[in-house]
Order: C-alpha cells, then sequence, then structure tokens
C-alpha cells in the first residue's frame, strides 16, 4: 500500500487495501460481495463523497477492515473475506470498535476540559 495519509484515502485507496491486505493474509484473490460497485458505494457513504459527508471517518473504517481480518478464520469452503460480508455479519464487531472510539473521546474531552489549577486548589 501506498505511504498516502488515512485521511487522504479515497474509495479506490480501500479498494486497493482490501485486495492488497486479503492476498497477503489469505493468499487468494479478493472477491467483493456482489458487485464492485455495490462495495464502493458503501465505502464511499461511510467515508464520505466530494459530493456528501461520511457517517464514519477514514480511521475508523480502516481499524474495522484490520479488526474483521484479524477475526476472520478462513476455511476449504470459505478462503475469504469480504468487505460486504463485513458490514452484514460483523455488525457486533462495528459497535464494538464505535463504543471504544466514543468512550476515547469522551475521556479526552474531560481531559482537556479539566481545570489543573482548580483541581490542584482543591487538593
Amino acid at each position: 500500500m501506498s505511504t498516502k495519509p488515512i485521511e487522504k484515502w479515497t474509495t479506490t485507496d480501500f479498494t486497493k487495501y482490501l485486495q492488497a491486505e486479503h492476498l497477503r493474509r489469505y493468499n487468494v484473490e479478493y472477491q467483493p460481495f456482489g458487485k464492485w460497485a455495490v462495495e464502493q458505494g458503501h465505502i464511499g457513504r461511510i467515508i464520505g463523497t466530494k459530493k456528501k459527508a461520511g457517517t464514519h471517518d477514514k480511521a475508523f473504517l480502516k481499524s474495522f477492515i484490520d479488526a474483521a481480518f484479524d477475526e476472520y478464520k478462513p476455511s476449504p469452503q470459505y478462503p475469504g473475506i469480504s468487505f460486504g460480508f463485513m458490514l452484514t455479519y460483523k455488525k457486533q464487531l462495528w459497535q464494538r470498535l464505535e463504543a471504544q472510539q466514543q468512550r476515547t473521546v469522551t475521556t479526552k474531552q474531560a481531559v482537556e476540559s479539566t481545570d489543573w489549577d482548580e483541581v490542584a486548589d482543591w487538593l
């Protein structure tokens, strides 16, 4: 994969990442869940397009893809996994990552909003 920062990735970059990572991990060609356009449409909806904002940031989507790859155990009958499969059958993983991200954001906001001088005075 290129050294392009994740914030600059496009739908095409995510598709190439899925293909390269799939081949690296499972040693079989990546196959979409249905049609390529459908998977790319899902990715575009999530990360956003030039015309429409996405639902999640690109780092979140990459972390979801990586976690789904990490969890997947290939078998002779199912030697690989697709993005469509991830979205359809890994919803609990998506939710866990969302909850984890929200906890991180909440903690960061709490730390940033704390008046440490006031805390020191209180102690």
